[in-house]
């Protein structure tokens, strides 16, 4: 049975909300992971991979923000999602350019992901 803490209310069935977080460390791996239903790994300069606990047949939505300590043009764009390996792409990104984000205490990425788990 799924590990997901709670479905929410929608016209259509089996929609799941996934919310994480995770602090970026430059061109390290990604620390302080929070949330459930996914894990996530740094897999290239400015680039994410979410890996979905559950096969979604659909990403329904995707949000995103990052906080720094220091003022910066950053945001976040999503790439693929890949209902075969269940993976979703993250990046930061400093205008059209991938761009990580320095280990800092305050820099975090976060994000909230509203899937669906069946056609049905």
């Amino acid at each position: 049975m799924s590990n997901f803490k709670r479905s929410i209310s929608s016209a259509q069935n089996k929609q799941l909300i996934i919310a994480g977080s995770f602090a970026p460390a430059g061109t390290g791996a990604i620390t302080a992971v929070k949330g459930s239903g996914f894990s996530a790994a740094r897999t290239n300069a400015g680039e994410i991979t979410i890996t979905l606990t559950e096969k979604a047949v659909e990403l329904v939505a995707a949000l995103g923000s990052i906080r720094v300590s220091t003022a910066a043009d950053m945001d976040v764009q999503f790439g693929d999602y890949v209902a075969a390996s269940k993976t979703l792409i993250l990046r930061t990104q400093a205008g059209a350019t991938p761009t990580d984000i320095a280990a800092d205490a305050d820099n975090v990425v976060s994000f909230q992901l509203v899937i669906r788990l069946s056609d049905s």
